[in-house]
């Protein structure tokens, strides 16, 4: 428990180096329970409109959910990283301003994205080596109106993701995809997006695949560069930047 209260205490201080104007900010304890049934309680300023979560495997705990995300409705962007222990995140739908999420972490059910109304800018780095589950359940985004980039890249997932009833034809990234070919289904799944990109993926290297998508957007080299409106997304994404 001392570590985990530690490593709170930590991440606290480090982004009020980063702002200082939230030392004088009104703080609430962001609750999280551990695997353990343990809750411990982090403070957190409640005009923050940020929130970074990561593991914490010291002296065994893990975190398992946070109970009061609806209490911090400033907050905008979550990233998240490294944690193992999360089964189910659809505690993400309590924070109803979430314009922008990060995630590189273990997930085994996307089902809780369709929740988040707000979404415009998604990153998911999925490591999932029983991956099958995600690759065949649909999940359903015709909710998230105002959604205009997505990341998706894992190891273990050589299928394009199968989000449906997309809106707003975004941008999607799949340079890091590991694909070899392009089922019927995939081809029908890419054509809900405005641009694709397939840089540093095998399928640029494959004529056969690659005139699959002959009638779409699609970008399979570094020379070939997205549309001027995604800029804003290029790494470094600054994500105080995206969020004025």
């Amino acid at each position: 428990m001392k570590s985990l209260r530690y490593l709170g205490t930590i991440t606290f201080l480090f982004s009020l180096l980063a702002n200082p104007a939230q030392i004088w900010a009104e703080r609430v304890d962001l609750r999280i329970t551990t695997t353990q049934g343990k809750e411990v309680l982090l403070p957190w300023p409640s005009e923050k409109k940020y929130l970074v979560l990561a593991d914490n495997s010291l002296e065994g705990h893990q975190i398992a959910r946070i109970e009061n995300l609806g209490e911090f409705p400033q907050v905008e962007s979550i990233e998240i990283y490294n944690i193992s222990s999360i089964t189910d995140y659809s505690f993400l739908a309590d924070a109803v301003s979430l314009r922008s999420l990060h995630m590189s972490c273990n997930i085994f059910d996307l089902q809780f994205l369709g929740k988040l109304p707000k979404l415009e800018y998604l990153s998911i780095d999925v490591v999932d080596r029983q991956g099958a589950g995600l690759r065949t359940k649909p999940v359903d985004l015709q909710n998230l109106k105002n959604l205009d980039f997505i990341v998706f890249s894992s190891p273990d997932f050589h299928a394009v993701p199968p989000f449906i009833g997309v809106q707003n034809k975004p941008y999607i990234n799949l340079d890091n995809a590991p694909l070899t070919t392009l089922s019927d289904r995939d081809v029908e799944l890419l054509k809900q997006y405005s641009t694709i990109s397939f840089r540093f993926n095998p399928i640029s290297k494959l004529p056969n695949e690659r005139q699959k998508l002959r009638s779409m957007q699609v970008l399979y080299s570094q020379d070939e560069k997205m549309p001027e409106k995604y800029w804003k997304y290029l790494p470094p994404y600054d994500y105080f930047k995206f969020l004025k």
